[in-house]
């Protein structure tokens, strides 16, 4: 199967994450082009609001004006249209926007004066302006036609106490610049709403028709105090416009996001996140379990036992210490494990299930020389196995030492005398194994299983093993051989003088329960020579 479908054992398969990656990113400009839909919605709306305020108040100022001059005329009961005939003529000139201004009697329900009718002399119903019958102290609205032409007109009065009614026909070609002045280019539908009556653009004019209701996307702005109001619909130019405003930030935001959304998916997903979270999850659980591998002195009896560490996954199951030391030593978890697993050592050899005076052999890295907290479980553990009659070897790998020379030969020389023993592990695979035993005070040298694999059969690995033993018994060390896997293996080593053997010929590694029964094989005996 393509390696891109396969799941990593800590992390999620890499079609995983780019689907991930797909869905988000995806997900992500949907959610950015519905903002930037709704800011420019609201851009527009903002906009549209605006120039709607600005017309509205235009309308009302004219309209508050339009009242004020009709609140300036003093007519008194029984004046006549003669008497004040010149005085409308001249307010109603002086007024832009006043095409007429006419007196009537609310009691005969008659027009009788005009300032645009000759001699201002005219007599006509009320209700051909004011369709109430000027039944209010005062009142505004749309009329189809006025008494001067069939032009729409917007029509105001004021009633007064002494019953007269004074009538202002306004010019609806005044409210028409004001509404075109207001749409531009960013207002597709705009009305003048009065009454049950309204003026809305129709292509290039306005005419005046029944109310309809205002559209969604609208702004509506009431004058106070007045039955008059101005709605605006949205064009869809303008939206488009604020769009395109806005693309340039959302472009650059998308690009960002997706960048940084894209590595945080990979990595959060990765093995190595997705690693480190699950072995912390794993320790609180306690997960990280201990096994212990016999090793096999002379007397071809349990001598002492090596701590390996098992990771108990809960989905993958048992993990051997290969899948995960070196990942998590290179993310600095290394430590957080071997303390659990010291706790576990802790609770277990309690138990005493191996002989008295037995080795207990525990690995720490180079990294862990200079980790306080380490060694300060170390030398604890250190104690506690002495309390139960064990002896304690940390093993060293000879890269663990060159790293910082200085400081290993002065942690192994504190081991010591806090009754320690030092084993070199992995003896012969490093570039100064000669300088390491030369320099640091060991106890034991731990010959690889490189060297053992072909003990047998290559004269070469006789040779160095030999020399290796030789050396040892000069320089006062014991020696283990790891790896032996078969009884020839175990015999020559024997036979050269080793002595401790340890290696799956003997026993794999056992969890506590397993080692606390664990019985040695007599057939697997090993020839020392110098016990029989």
């Amino acid at each position: 199967m393509n390696s891109f479908f396969v799941k990593p054992m800590f992390g999620s398969a890499k079609a995983f994450r780019v689907l991930l990656i797909a869905v988000c990113n995806l997900s992500f400009i949907a959610l950015l082009a519905l903002l930037v839909w709704q800011v420019a919605s609201y851009q527009s709306r903002q906009s549209i609001q605006l120039l709607t305020e600005r017309g509205a108040a235009m309308i009302e100022q004219s309209l508050r004006n339009a009242y004020t001059v009709l609140d300036q005329i003093s007519l008194a009961p029984t004046e006549s249209c003669q008497d004040i005939y010149a005085d409308l003529q001249k307010i109603s000139a002086a007024t832009p926007y006043f095409r007429a201004i006419y007196i009537a009697d609310s009691q005969t329900q008659r027009i009788f004066c005009s300032s645009a009718h000759a001699l201002g002399k005219i007599d006509s119903p009320i209700h051909t302006l004011i369709s109430d019958g000027a039944t209010q102290a005062s009142g505004i609205a749309w009329h189809e036609n006025s008494l001067i032409s069939d032009r729409e007109a917007l029509v105001i009065y004021r009633k007064l106490d002494n019953g007269r009614v004074l009538i202002g026909v306004l010019d609806s070609q005044y409210y028409k610049d004001i509404l075109q002045l207001v749409m531009g280019l960013r207002v597709k539908t705009i009305t003048l709403r009065v009454g049950h009556l309204q003026l809305v653009n129709q292509g290039d004019d306005f005419i005046l028709m029944p109310l309809t209701a205002a559209k969604n996307n609208s702004t509506s702005i009431l004058i106070d105090k007045l039955p008059v109001k101005v709605t605006a619909q949205h064009n869809s130019f303008q939206l488009r416009k604020y769009i395109e405003t806005n693309l340039p930030l959302a472009f650059l935001l998308a690009i960002l996001f997706l960048a940084w959304s894209s590595r945080w998916i990979w990595l959060r997903f990765g093995e190595n996140n997705h690693f480190r979270q699950q072995v912390i999850e794993s320790i609180q659980q306690q997960q990280f379990i201990a096994f212990y591998q016999p090793v096999i002195g002379q007397q071809n009896s349990i001598a002492g036992v090596e701590i390996l560490a098992r990771w108990q996954h809960p989905q993958h199951g048992l993990l051997n210490p290969d899948l995960f030391i070196q990942q998590a030593e290179a993310q600095g978890l290394l430590t957080q494990i071997m303390l659990s697993l010291i706790q576990c050592v802790e609770a277990d050899l309690s138990k005493k299930p191996i002989p008295a005076q037995s080795r207990v052999g525990i690995n720490i890295t180079a990294q862990q020389l200079n980790d306080q907290a380490m060694l300060n479980a170390i030398f604890a553990l250190n104690a506690k196995l002495k309390y139960l009659d064990y002896q304690l070897v940390v093993e060293l790998t000879e890269e663990g030492l060159v790293s910082d020379p200085d400081l290993a030969n002065k942690i192994i020389q504190e081991m010591g005398q806090a009754g320690i023993m030092v084993a070199i592990d992995d003896f012969g695979i490093g570039h100064s194994s000669l300088a390491s035993l030369s320099r640091f005070p060991f106890h034991y040298l731990k010959i690889d299983k490189s060297f053992i694999d072909h003990i047998v059969s290559r004269e070469k690995d006789q040779i160095i093993v030999a020399n290796m033993v030789d050396m040892a018994r000069q320089l006062n060390l014991n020696v283990v051989a790891e790896g032996v896997e078969n009884k020839d293996q175990a015999d020559y080593l024997a036979i050269l003088g080793i002595d401790y053997l340890q290696g799956f010929y003997f026993s794999k590694p056992l969890p506590m329960d397993a080692l606390s029964v664990f019985q040695f094989n007599t057939e697997n005996s090993a020839k020392f020579p110098y016990f029989h």
